[in-house]
């Protein structure tokens, strides 16, 4: 039995369970032996005799009951020995099928890796439940041994309780309560081995179910296997796609050199006009294409130029949206001054205790900072994605003509996005405490040199300049005072007043990190477009000089 447990099944702890459970029953079988021998009357009667008689064969009786049970063990045990070596023989035959699989399509030996690892674990886990099974069955080999020493020395002590019970015939009356206790014993004795024979059926359809399990994970394997193939085919589609996008790039290289030769040609053309009377037809046809070359050229980098214009205004709002989160702590901090500046005890206690509950903590701005921030990357991100879906979608030559037709109709917007941003700047500046220069105020002031100096709030509609309106330079100085006259009111608030109006400050914190959010999400989806508008511009070209 030891040798049988000693395999390493991981089911033999059920069955160590089950001898457990056996020795507890030999363990009752013995307490009721020794209950009846004390309750029986040492005498010479027939009666006592065969009394004696039925619990020797009935002792035996279940001693051969339990060795047929032990028998029974045997067998399930062997029978879980020999699944485990299929299992284990299985195991064994995958690695090789996959190396073979791995020869043919000549893939990385991750998974044979992967099954090294796992077969280690299982070494691994068997070797923890064969120590684990060692112990335990020699614990109950020791208990065993013990409880025969105890049955020893019970029998020792029933043969002397005999002598000294020679003259209790009195109680010969208790025999038929000790017949009666026998059988009921024997019932329940009964009743274990039926309870015996159901655990082990149960046992049995528990080894059927982990049998199918491992079939199941085999199946879930292969699918996971087929996986991985067709990833790596998918990754092969996507080096081809690359290399077709590199060959593009020299392609697109060997184009401009081929430009550069036309120049040489062309001079070479001149050069010899008088002896090549004869092709002057195609001299103009190549003047022309020349200029239609030039053309193009002029708009790509009249389009470039718009690019970076765009990337410098994105940099430039990057910077001011730091400046600002930096200028909204600064104020934060402010109102917490200015919070714990306040007296601990007023003079009007109920109006301390109306304005408390409406002052916000630092911490709760910062988390609906925080969320707002994540929002805006959010939605910064689903915009990207948006637009290089409409990129892959849309590469028709159409575009640049759309684009410049739109153009005229950006300028407006455009103009008033210039002054929100003025507007911002402004106050921000002016909001600021008076602290060392720092990069962020640096960075604001490049933004408002360049966005002095670049032509963005100017209409581009085929290189011709449109004047500012009156309205929007009265909207940009209104709305400049007004926020000067906000912040300057803010930093010289009382206290008091400083901590009730903290949440109507917050709110419209709030409100204009919103709108600037929203204005780097439109100032990024006409960067896109201004490079979808370049893209096609180089297709076009490609085109013509092909």
């Amino acid at each position: 039995m030891r040798t049988l447990l000693s395999n390493g099944n991981p089911q033999t702890s059920r069955s160590g369970y089950l001898v457990q459970a056996k020795t507890l029953k030999v363990q009752s079988l013995h307490g009721s032996l020794q209950a009846s021998e004390r309750r029986m009357v040492a005498s010479c009667r027939a009666e006592t005799q065969a009394y004696v008689r039925e619990l020797k064969e009935t002792q035996g009786k279940l001693k051969r009951e339990l060795r047929s049970e032990k028998e029974k063990n045997e067998r399930i045990v062997a029978k879980a020995l020999e699944l485990e070596r299929e299992k284990s023989a299985l195991l064994a035959s995958q690695p090789q099928q996959q190396t073979q699989l791995s020869a043919r399509t000549q893939q990385d030996t991750s998974s044979d890796s992967s099954m090294k690892h796992q077969s280690a674990w299982d070494k691994e886990q068997a070797h923890k439940i064969h120590s684990t099974l060692k112990l335990t069955i020699e614990e109950l080999e020791e208990e065993l041994s013990r409880k025969d020493e105890e049955v020893q020395t019970y029998r020792e002590r029933s043969q002397r309780d005999r002598i000294r019970i020679k003259a209790l015939e009195d109680e010969i009356r208790s025999k038929d309560d000790a017949q009666r206790a026998a059988q009921e014993a024997r019932r329940q004795l009964e009743a274990d081995l039926r309870q015996a024979q159901n655990d082990i059926t149960n046992e049995l359809e528990n080894m059927q179910r982990i049998h199918d399990q491992a079939q199941e994970d085999r199946a879930l394997r292969d699918t996971m296997e087929q996986q991985l193939v067709t990833l790596g085919e998918v990754n092969a589609a996507l080096e081809q796609r690359c290399r077709a996008l590199v060959r593009r790039l020299e392609l697109s290289s060997a184009v401009a050199q081929e430009c550069q030769d036309l120049k040489l040609q062309l001079r070479d053309a001149e050069v010899d006009n008088d002896t090549l009377v004869q092709t002057d037809e195609q001299f103009g046809h190549e003047k022309d294409w020349k200029v239609q070359l030039e053309s193009a050229k002029e708009e790509k980098a009249q389009v470039e130029q718009h690019v970076r214009e765009l990337q410098e205004d994105l940099a430039s709002l990057q910077a001011q949206n730091a400046l600002f989160s930096e200028w909204m702590l600064v104020r934060n901090e402010n109102t917490i001054a200015a919070q714990r500046d306040i007296p601990q005890e007023p003079e009007n206690p109920q109006q301390y205790q109306q304005t408390q509950p409406q002052s916000e903590s630092p911490t709760t701005k910062r988390k609906s900072y925080w969320s707002l921030e994540q929002d805006y990357d959010a939605d910064c991100s689903s915009s990207s994605t948006y637009a290089y879906r409409d990129a892959g979608h849309g590469g028709s030559p159409r575009v640049h003509h759309t684009t410049s037709n739109q153009r005229g109709q950006r300028t407006a917007r455009k103009e008033h996005d210039d002054n929100s941003q003025y507007i911002f700047s402004k106050a921000a500046m002016r909001s600021r405490p008076s602290t060392p220069a720092s990069p962020g105020r640096a960075s604001s002031r490049k933004w408002q040199s360049s966005n002095s100096l670049s032509p963005r709030g100017a209409a581009r509609h085929h290189n011709k300049v449109m004047p500012r309106s009156p309205r929007g330079n009265a909207r940009r100085k209104m709305s400049t005072t007004s926020l000067s006259s906000l912040c300057s009111s803010a930093t010289s608030i009382a206290p008091s007043a400083a901590a009730s109006s903290s949440s109507s400050s917050a709110r419209n914190d709030h409100d204009r990190l919103r709108k600037l959010m929203s204005r780097n999400r439109e100032l990024q989806q006409r960067l896109q477009q201004e490079t979808m508008a370049t893209q096609n511009l180089e297709r076009e070209i490609t085109n013509m000089t092909s």
